[in-house]
């Protein structure tokens, strides 16, 4: 249903600007016409030339012949809207008619003529089309219109406002009615478009011009005030002041971008549902186009958005300035289309983020399958890195059990070595603070006994003393039963009896001492007769025990022949050195050959009467060949494929299971043996070893790599050190070193709680 004219239709002439407006450029959007082959200039401009005459009418056919007025549906100034049937087809249309009083009016029948003419002409789905211009018997003017089964888009957004009061959408459902009210609005700007390639200017788009069909349909309505491009409406400007841009106020031109401002108005209402621009009288309205205080492009609802490239196209289409409007409705359409196809509009250019975002949605299924290879990659990556995470963890893990496993043999040693000369240096210790009480007491009285010179043991002296007997331990004859005593020449037997009397019972405490360092096989504790029947087999840990007076007399047990010249020969030179600086804390000697050329180290403490004076010395002499049989042992269960040395506290070797004579030198002399102090046959590792740094560590040593473990020997000070070529005392077998890898891991695992702690 069209009507004939507009109550809002009025001249504006007297409150039109002086202003001019600059023309606006932008760029075409993918369109139908960019695709279908021809140009706007091949288009036939629009004829609106009219004969108002009355031959000119009289032409016309009857209208009466052929249209049966139905009812009457509205009424103008201008003219009448009837519904009327056809009577030749049978539909029914609209017929629009000049009212009598104008028909006098030369100008006005021309002017319906013209519509007539130019609704003829505009052939557009979105423009309802004419059926005929008829008269009748009294020369009368009648249009014969397609009759439209819908209502205004003034009407339904209306409709849509009340729907919204009544029930709030959601963002959501907002968006999607949305969608619909634009695929509408695109509509209308297909059916504008099209009139401007025909050089023709609606000049009066408003919500109530355009038709919404009830299938869908959409038209453009009332073209009574269309004129064509460039016309100049200066004194005759019809139209809503709302949907009139503000250069037609000044200058009262009529080009594509006025319609552009209009469409952009009418758009912001089917955004926003809001009105249009409103005011106390026409003049505030006027007023207030000019200024561009416009309705804002939020919507009605201000619990809803709308997009801000959608905001963006309301704001150019409604620019005040042309030279920021589109240029065409071409170009708005393209901008409404792109956005509703999530594209990049011109009225809001995308960031760099956002033109890769709409790539990757352009090419989604190329994007999803990339992504899909990425993540199959990274997934890929992933699971290799922790399966290399895992192997070097197993590596990490295995390396840890051999380092254990390799120290843990070293430490072992190392401890039981110096758990020995910690027992033996204890019993030195008590035997010491027991000389010195025993000295301090009365001499016992009664006789002294029997006593020898370490030269009553030779073998040709007649005063020998009885049950002495041979070991191969010692290269003279022993005797467990008497001390071997010694003094000055200058001092006479009879001043040595009362020391004799006094140290009776220390021969008793040295006879315990040495049978106690007897090797025992057995768990159990051995017989004193089988200590000694084993000792004149293998000999003892504990060699000499010798008493080094002040006064020049020395006590040494067991008894045997010696030939000194002189008690200080019982010193050795690493013993006179620390007497020399006066400690009485002293360490335990390198290697040494005794007064019998034997191997031995030595230990020595003060004997101090209770005033805390020092009176002499107490010492206990060590087999060094089984005080090290610890890592012949060792060497022997790992097949002699490890070396071991024993370096002591200036870095010098003192052992090595390379001399693998060493231990058959047991029953030899010293001097014929390789033992004593030599250089260290790997200097460069000294370094490392003084740091005090990891007991264990990676060398290449002899051209080849070695793992070096190390573990001191607190007592002494010395050093252990074991050579342990890979693959060979550092191999792992899971199934024999099954019991003790659960209690490894175990430790592994404190120490790394430890260290993250």
């Amino acid at each position: 249903m069209e009507p004939s004219t507009s109550p809002d239709n009025i001249d504006f002439t007297q409150v039109m600007d002086e202003q001019r407006e600059n023309a606006a450029a932008g760029n075409s959007g993918t369109h139908l016409s960019d695709i279908i082959s021809g140009s706007d200039q091949a288009i036939e401009t629009v004829d609106l030339a009219a004969d108002s005459s009355v031959e000119f009418r009289r032409m016309l056919e009857k209208s009466g012949s052929r249209y049966k007025i139905l009812k009457l549906i509205a009424e103008g100034g201008f003219g009448r809207i009837f519904l009327a049937q056809d009577l030749i087809l049978g539909r029914k249309v609209v017929i629009k008619s000049l009212k009598e009083k104008h028909l006098a009016r030369p100008e006005s029948v021309r002017k319906f003529i013209a519509e007539a003419k130019l609704n003829a002409q505009l052939d557009h789905p979105a423009i309802v089309p004419l059926y005929s211009l008829d008269t009748d018997s009294a020369d009368g003017l009648h249009l014969a219109m397609q009759l439209v089964n819908g209502i205004t888009l003034k009407e339904y957004l209306k409709r849509c406002r009340e729907r919204q009061r009544e029930e709030p959408p959601r963002n959501r459902r907002y968006e999607r009615s949305l969608q619909v009210r634009l695929e509408s609005f695109l509509r209308v700007c297909d059916a504008i478009e099209y009139c401007h390639s025909r050089g023709i200017i609606h000049c009066d788009l408003k919500p109530e011009n355009i038709m919404l069909g009830r299938h869908g349909e959409v038209y453009v309505m009332d073209w009574g005030i269309a004129c064509p491009e460039g016309t100049d409406r200066k004194g005759h400007l019809d139209g809503t002041p709302s949907y009139i841009a503000p250069e037609t106020f000044r200058d009262g031109a009529a080009t594509q971008q006025t319609d552009v401002f209009a469409l952009g108005m009418i758009l912001n209402e089917i955004a926003t549902l809001r009105g249009p621009v409103t005011g106390a009288d026409f003049k505030e309205v006027i007023s207030r186009i000019c200024a561009g205080e416009f309705e804002p492009s939020t919507p009605l609802d201000s619990g809803l958005r709308i997009s801000p490239a959608l905001r963006a196209i309301i704001e150019k289409a409604r620019a005040v300035d042309p030279a920021e409007r589109y240029r065409s409705v071409k170009q708005l359409a393209a901008d409404v289309r792109h956005y509703l196809f999530n594209e990049e509009v011109t009225a809001r250019p995308d960031s760099l983020l956002q033109k890769f975002m709409r790539f990757m949605y352009r090419h989604r299924y190329a994007t999803l399958l990339a992504l899909a290879a990425v993540f199959c990659v990274s997934a890929a990556m992933a699971i290799y890195g922790v399966r290399r995470e895992q192997c070097v963890a197993e590596q990490v893990n295995l390396e840890m059990l051999r380092r254990l496993k390799v120290q843990g043999v070293t430490e072992k040693t190392a401890a039981e070595i110096d758990n020995r000369l910690l027992r033996i240096r204890e019993q030195l210790r008590g035997l010491s603070t027991s000389m010195g009480i025993e000295l301090t007491k009365p001499e016992p009285g009664g006789d002294t006994g029997r006593f020898y010179f370490s030269s009553e043991f030779a073998p040709d002296s007649p005063e020998r003393p009885a049950r002495l007997f041979r070991t191969p331990f010692y290269n003279q004859e022993v005797s467990l039963e008497n001390a071997a005593y010694f003094k000055p020449a200058s001092m006479p037997r009879s001043a040595l009896e009362p020391l004799v009397r006094q140290l009776r019972a220390s021969r008793r405490q040295g006879l315990t001492l040495i049978l106690d360092h007897v090797q025992n096989d057995d768990a159990g504790t051995p017989s004193p007769e089988e200590s000694l029947r084993r000792f004149r087999q293998r000999g003892s840990l504990l060699r000499r025990i010798t008493y080094v007076f002040d006064n020049g007399a020395v006590l040494r047990f067991p008894g045997m022949y010696e030939a000194v010249s002189s008690p200080e020969e019982f010193q050795c030179p690493w013993l006179r050195k620390q007497r020399e600086k006066k400690e009485r804390q002293m360490p335990w000697s390198p290697p040494y050959p005794d007064t019998s050329g034997h191997a031995v180290v030595s230990c020595w403490l003060p004997i101090l009467n209770p005033a805390g004076k020092e009176i002499g010395l107490t010492g206990f002499e060590l087999c060094f060949h089984e005080l090290v049989k610890p890592l012949f042992r060792l060497a022997r269960r790992e097949n002699f494929r490890t070396t071991v040395f024993l370096l002591d506290t200036e870095g010098n070797q003192i052992f090595s299971t390379e001399d693998r004579e060493f231990e058959e030198a047991h029953y030899r002399n010293f001097a014929e043996s390789s033992a004593g102090r030599h250089p260290f046959r790997y200097p460069e590792l000294l370094c490392r070893l003084r740091d005090g740094g990891s007991p264990q560590f990676i060398a290449r040593l002899d051209g080849r790599p070695v793992r070096v473990s190390w573990a001191k020997i607190p007592q002494a000070g010395w050093t252990l050190v074991r050579i342990v070529p890979p693959g060979t005392a550092d191999r792992i077998d899971r199934v024999l070193d099954e019991a003790n890898r659960h209690n490894i891991e175990q430790e592994i695992n404190l120490e790394r709680e430890l260290f993250v702690w």
